[in-house]
């Protein structure tokens, strides 16, 4: 920046010198955050009514500062609308009918839910995320579907399985 000053009496004899001005933003770096109480974990039966999670005001100091709410969810579920941030009404929506949204295909018996982890973090007006452990409001969200949970049992009439199955080398295979 270039300062130019003369005297009024004097107008024509002039002095100039460059500056720099480093412009920093305060509320970048000394933002003090208020989470408002913690939510619970959440566990959501595919098909079932829909579950909506509703979070306090978050607050912050100094309350100048220009702040906006964001949230980021881990995974991202198969059913992008499964799970649904509001950042206005301050409300997670969960609801889903499609069952790969909540199918951990780890074989066992009943198979595991898939878990998300919504958080809901402040960012500046920088863009500077505040999404440190105390600047974070977090919770687990588990997402089962019920027909991966059922047990099937083939002993009571159905198709018993050969347990100990042979097979002579020359004879017809059978599968």
């Amino acid at each position: 920046m270039l300062v130019t000053v003369s005297y009024s009496s004097y107008p024509s004899v002039t002095a100039s010198h460059n500056f720099s001005v480093l412009l920093q933003d305060y509320c970048d770096s000394n933002v003090s955050i208020t989470l408002p109480p913690a939510l619970s974990d959440v566990t959501y039966t595919i098909g079932d009514s829909q579950i909506d999670v509703v979070w306090g005001a978050i607050s912050w100091s100094p309350t100048y500062c220009v702040m906006s709410v964001h949230s980021s969810l881990d995974p991202i579920p198969n059913d992008t609308q499964a799970i649904k941030t509001d950042i206005v009404t301050s409300t997670v929506s969960i609801f889903s009918t499609d069952n790969v949204s909540g199918i951990d295909m780890t074989l066992s018996t009943p198979a595991p839910p898939i878990n998300y982890v919504q958080k809901i973090f402040l960012k500046t007006e920088a863009g500077t995320s505040k999404d440190g452990p105390s600047q974070t409001l977090e919770f687990n969200i588990a997402m089962t579907d019920p027909c991966f949970s059922a047990t099937i049992d083939l002993s009571s009439g159905g198709v018993v399985p050969n347990l100990s199955p042979s097979y002579t080398i020359g004879d017809t295979a059978d599968f």
